[in-house]
């Protein structure tokens, strides 16, 4: 079953309208999982969610790295549990291996990683 995020991938003229009354303020979302998955590796930076940030108004992401991927899942209650140890330095590899990946979509330029609040007023103003 599709999520509502799969409903709305792509559809730039419905994420531009719905933006329209914040084009003035800056707008945060303060977790978010720009490749979010279940399974062990992380793939590499998604290349729509820059896009589709800009079409939906979203200024700034505060992107969160999850260091226990592929040592918990969700039970049958819907909790997230440990289902297995992890291996020395895993979890500490992993998160370093996400945040690896945004700051080589920064270095890219496709987000900017900003380090202070003029940062992100500048990133605002370049669009």
């Amino acid at each position: 079953m599709p999520s509502a995020l799969d409903y709305f991938r792509g559809e730039t003229e419905i994420l531009a309208e719905a933006a329209e009354p914040f084009r003035d303020v800056v707008t945060v979302d303060l977790h978010c999982h720009p490749n979010l998955v279940g399974g062990g590796k992380l793939p590499e930076f998604d290349p729509e969610v820059p896009d589709n940030m800009r079409a939906g108004g979203l200024d700034v992401a505060v992107f969160a790295i999850r260091g226990d991927l592929g040592t918990i899942r969700r039970d049958s209650s819907g909790h997230y549990t440990e289902y297995r140890k992890a291996n020395p330095d895993e979890l500490f590899r992993r998160s370093q291996d996400q945040l690896d990946k945004i700051v080589k979509a920064g270095e890219a330029g496709k987000i900017v990683v900003a380090h202070s609040p003029e940062d992100i007023l500048e990133a605002k103003k370049r669009g």
